[in-house]
């Protein structure tokens, strides 16, 4: 009886290793993905490529947030420069969640998707020439023209002064004053990356809030 209970002990074992190795997968940046009922672009990878980041090959056009928040000018509490997925729960955890456009788009693609933080925006665009490419053979709907003027917003709500990074040269952080000709110190506007075809900056003026957006959620594997 004991070597039968350890016979089917080793045999589980070895089947529950065959099966762990089958899903273990390695992944690298510009992979198309397509697990656990999510489909993207890799972009970003740790723990050997078995674990990272994935961007939507859908994309959408949404508000920041609606007149009604806007007009509050009130900073929300989506203040991380680094973690869109702190942002987003705090967003979609708000009783008004319904006046944040950009953020319901994210959470109609399903669990786990959110809008990236400035900083995984500028770390994606790092990667540009690797990401550009897989978007051109992965997205069905690609359309180089309609990539190549666009804003895409970021979940960080920027406090009194408005900035922006270039691609190739780090950050340039405006000051106060020239912040106040664009909104005023209060939160008229979240931050965003202006951007074209593959990921280069082309130029300054970003939209209000309330204005339309690019659109595209992000999620781990």
């Amino acid at each position: 009886m004991r070597n039968i209970v350890c016979f089917i002990t080793i045999a589980l074992a070895a089947l529950l290793f065959v099966q762990c190795g089958k899903s273990d997968k390695i992944y690298q940046i510009g992979d198309y993905y397509n697990a656990n009922g999510k489909k993207g672009i890799v972009v970003d990878v740790w723990n050997g490529g078995r674990n990272g980041k994935i961007i939507s090959l859908e994309r959408s056009s949404q508000q920041w947030c609606t007149e009604k928040v806007a007009n509050q000018r009130h900073r929300t509490a989506a203040t991380s420069r680094t973690d869109g997925s702190l942002n987003t729960a705090f967003i979609l955890s708000r009783p008004d969640k319904h006046e944040f456009p950009a953020f319901i788009w994210c959470e109609s693609l399903g669990k786990g998707w959110y809008l990236p933080a400035i900083e995984e925006l500028y770390d994606m665009s790092s990667k540009k020439t690797i990401i550009g490419s897989a978007f051109r053979k992965y997205d069905e709907n690609y359309d180089s023209e309609m990539l190549m003027f666009e804003d895409f917003w970021s979940s960080t709500d920027c406090g009194a002064h408005w900035d922006y990074a270039p691609l190739n040269s780090g950050d340039s952080t405006f000051d106060n004053n020239t912040y106040e000709e664009f909104g005023g110190p209060y939160s008229d506007y979240a931050e965003w990356m202006y951007i074209q075809e593959e990921f280069d900056p082309i130029g300054w003026d970003g939209p209000f809030k309330t204005g339309l957006g690019g659109v595209r959620a992000m999620a781990f594997f």
